[in-house]
């Protein structure tokens, strides 16, 4: 009966000669299939109209469902002038979508066969057995349905839900059949499809086991393992259970068996969130068994819950792979490491003695065995969850500003079709250069990287820093405002590709806040810290954000909390909590930070400068560096004055309370600043000289 019904599905009918194309996996889109142009609404409720049009029965909808939908809690005569206005702009819209689009008095529908989706698509594949083209097609599958048109009406938001649902359905039914039946004849094809239905249905046993199976067959061991674990990390986020025993044992069989070696070339492995399969991928940590020095029942349940626990808090840094390792002899970490840009190894001991446990941390490179970071901790025998909870943030707060310091200090060259190793590239460019020329080099790298793997957050996130940034205060006397846009949609669709980064919701916010969207902003922030609370660098810009909101005794628990779990704290860290210090009024220990940094930046320099002056130092001596160094970054029209110094000033730190803004400005005045439209109000009198 469910067969016969889904076979009559229009979904499963091909449109081969459409007018348009609509997508609904991944960002939803129109598209004109003559001229490959997509179509574009003022509103998105157009788009959703559209979309709930195209999947549903018939491809009919009824005025009354289609105002239900979309104007739930408005009144009938409101909603029906709603509609109306909507079906005037879809008729108004480039590409003849008009002619596609069938409006009576009762009912709304598409004509004929005007229209087919990527899902009908893909669909029609499968059962014609188009197998290497339907691979082709879905190596590239984005993991969610119908992005971007959430929250527009709570009526719709309860269709989206239903309908992701049932959408997935249809394209496993269509789909796994041909995988199982094929998968002897062409495993390859087959690993690519899977991989991207595991992608679209993480927590789904019967795709992940089929994944497995043929990981197995094309001699994948490390891809095994990823997809295993990608398994167990999906289950245990999404729906707090464990993969059933029946899956575990089909794995500990599989990989008992299969030989050792990486992917070959063209294979595509299991998923990951830079799905273009690149000859490089992020890089990957072996998590070895605990080393127990004392090995009793005791010890060893210990150490399953500290394991459980550290593995459980490094899932939410998305900017590595995690492998779970008993065996971490050299030979079987190189083989695990596959193609990944670099690789390393975690490993953990636990000595029980009397009633303490001393328990010992190492971070090494696999390729020459480097230690990179090492912790030790001695807690009593009787853990409590504060304590357990304490050492797996430094743990887990450690290892990524380790990777990257490696990165930094050695540099990879990937190759020129590495996504991830040219976001590197950017990313080392970033860091050495000192003029708005090599930063531009750096954004050339990013938007290379992001060309290559359109899904890859790191470099979308940076590209996006770059951007809000004005090329990390290389430039002014421009305007912002198309600077801005790019770095707030750069940051949408990061959040859209990955919406568990906190990285991605930490910049996303930043862009509200800079939007002077607070309450969104924070929505953001307080959803970054809840996906990840041991991202140092994460925790860092957050607490500056919400020291810029005024929000100080908050911010200084993240910032205190940033320096707590990063063993290597970057200069940075210490100019953000001078600022901090300058704005509670302690300038004294603001001076003492910003010694600390020696950061060249323009507005930290200023900050500085203001501070001293607050604080009874002669800071006229300085100013007119200051001047000098603006100057450098100005590609105005006209000469830049002091005004356009403050300006861009507040324009790098977003100072949101007034009281802030004239703390600072008035520090600069101090300085020897003269502005004319910026008027400082307080103190009159320098703090050393009260």
């Amino acid at each position: 009966m469910v067969s016969d019904q889904l076979d009559r599905h229009p979904a499963i009918q091909a449109e081969p000669n459409a007018d348009f194309e609509i997508r609904v996996l991944g960002r939803f889109r129109i598209i004109g299939c003559s001229t490959g142009e997509d179509i574009h609404f003022r509103s998105r409720k157009a788009s959703a109209l559209l979309a709930s049009l195209a999947i549903a029965p018939e491809r009919t909808l009824t005025r009354e469902r289609a105002m239900e939908l979309l104007w739930g809690s408005r009144g009938e005569e409101q909603a029906r002038g709603s509609l109306r206005q909507i079906l005037y702009e879809i008729r108004a819209s480039p590409l003849g979508m008009s002619a596609a689009l069938e409006i009576g008095r009762l009912y709304l529908a598409f004509r004929g066969n005007s229209v087919r989706t990527d899902i009908q698509q893909i669909a029609s594949l499968a059962q014609t057995n188009q197998i290497e083209v339907l691979a082709s097609r879905m190596i590239d599958c984005p993991d969610r349905l119908f992005e971007g048109l959430d929250g527009i009406d709570p009526v719709f938001d309860d269709w989206l839900r239903v309908e992701r649902e049932q959408q997935l359905f249809t394209l496993n039914h269509a789909v796994i059949g041909l995988c199982t039946s094929e998968k002897q004849r062409n495993p390859t094809a087959c690993r690519t499809i899977v991989s991207a239905l595991q992608r679209l249905n993480p927590c789904d046993e019967t795709i992940a086991g089929i994944g497995l199976e043929l990981d197995h067959a094309t001699g994948d061991l490390a891809a095994l393992h990823q997809r295993y674990r990608w398994l167990e990390a999906s289950l245990q986020r999404d729906l707090d259970v464990e993969p059933s025993e029946s899956i575990r044992d089909l794995y500990r069989e599989l990989a008992r068996v299969a030989p050792v070696h990486s992917a070959r070339p063209g294979d595509t492995t299991a998923p990951s969130h830079d799905v273009k399969a690149s000859a490089i991928e992020p890089p990957v940590i072996a998590i070895a068994e605990f080393d127990l020095l004392s090995n009793s029942e005791g010890e060893r349940a210990l150490a399953t819950i500290l394991a459980n626990e550290i593995e459980f808090a490094l899932e939410g840094l998305t900017d590595v792979r995690l492998l779970s390792v008993g065996d971490a002899s050299q030979a079987t970490l190189r083989a695990l490491s596959g193609n990944s840009i670099s690789a390393y190894v975690l490993r953990s001991s636990l000595l029980a003695e009397g009633d303490e446990l001393h328990l010992g941390w190492k971070l090494a490179r696999v390729r020459d065995g480097l230690l990179l970071w090492t912790h030790r901790a001695t807690a009593p025998r009787n853990l409590l969850r504060t304590t357990i909870d304490g050492i797996v943030a430094r743990v887990a707060g450690a290892v990524l500003p380790t990777l990257e310091r490696d990165f930094d200090n050695h540099p990879i060259d990937a190759g020129e079709n590495s996504g991830y190793g040219i976001y590197l590239q950017g990313r080392a460019r970033m860091l050495s250069a000192s003029t708005i020329a090599e930063m531009r080099e750096a954004v050339s790298l990013f938007e290379r990287a992001i060309e290559i793997a359109p899904r890859l957050v790191n470099a979308q996130l940076s590209l996006a820093r770059l951007y809000n940034t004005d090329f990390e205060q290389s430039l002014a006397g421009h305007d912002r405002g198309a600077l801005r846009r790019a770095a707030f949609e750069l940051c949408s669709r990061a959040v859209n590709v990955n919406p568990r980064s906190a990285h991605a919701r930490a910049r996303l916010g930043w862009c509200y806040m800079r939007r002077g969207d607070l309450a969104l902003a924070r929505n953001q922030f307080e959803e970054a810290l809840a996906l990840n609370p041991y991202h140092a660098d994460c925790l860092d810009e957050i607490g500056v954000a919400f020291c810029h909101m005024g929000e100080l005794d908050r911010a200084m628990t993240l910032l205190s909390r940033a320096f707590e779990l990063n063993p290597f704290p970057p200069d940075d860290y210490f100019c953000d909590i001078a600022v901090l210090h300058m704005l509670r009024g302690d300038h004294g220990r603001a001076e003492e930070n910003f010694e600390i940094a020696h950061n060249g930046s323009l507005h930290y320099g200023a900050f500085r400068l203001a501070n001293r002056s607050l604080l009874g130092l002669d800071g006229k001596p300085a100013i007119n560096s200051l001047r000098d160094r603006f100057l450098r970054t100005w590609i105005g029209a006209r000469p830049p004055e002091d005004d356009d110094l403050i300006e861009a000033i507040f324009e790098y730190i977003p100072l949101q309370r007034a009281e802030h803004r004239e703390l600072v400005t008035n520090g600069l005045v101090l300085s020897g600043l003269s502005p004319k439209r910026f008027r400082a109000s307080f103190p009159k009198t320098p703090c050393g000289a009260l």
